[in-house]
């Protein structure tokens, strides 16, 4: 006769919080980048408007034309630009279970932006919602909602990356 074996269920509370943790890190990772080379591009600008040359910083610039060479960089700087918040944005696949609020603001004497994201899940049985904030390199993830309603965005959530993978 087999003993029947004990199974420990991880709260759905845990889990999302684990998962929400390492998306955080990578879109944190991700918009330090992004602001790395929006301050480079700025730098570029700044020696193109000196009337410097940036060949030093950016070789692939020979040969083409200087208004060429400064709209580039001027795009490249707002692409970057964008990609700061867009780090934040879920994967495609999770993307149906959450509505995504982005907030950012850069304190005096700072150089990197405060951000505080809400990622409210689209679910029946009530609010359940997941709350990143970061503050320098320290993020913080909390869930917020009732346990039935975080079950229901794991369920969410579970399928979607089933489903897309």
């Amino acid at each position: 006769m087999t003993l029947p074996t004990a199974t420990i269920e991880i709260p759905s509370r845990s889990q999302i919080i684990d998962v929400f943790k390492s998306l955080s890190e990578q879109a944190f990772e991700s918009s330090v980048q992004a602001l790395r080379n929006v301050d480079f591009y700025d730098g570029v600008l700044r020696s193109l408007d000196n009337g410097h040359s940036i060949l030093d910083q950016v070789p692939e610039a020979a040969g083409m034309m200087p208004d060429a060479v400064y709209l580039t960089v001027q795009r490249l700087r707002r692409l970057n630009q964008v990609r700061v918040r867009a780090a934040w944005n879920l994967p495609a696949s999770y993307q149906a279970c959450f509505h995504t609020t982005i907030k950012s603001s850069l304190p005096p004497n700072e150089i990197i932006p405060q951000f505080h994201i809400e990622y409210a899940g689209i679910v029946d049985p009530g609010p359940a919602t997941v709350v990143v904030q970061t503050f320098r390199r320290v993020i913080d993830v909390q869930v917020q909602g009732t346990d039935e309603a975080l079950d229901q965005l794991w369920l969410c959530m579970s399928h979607a990356a089933l489903t897309a993978a």
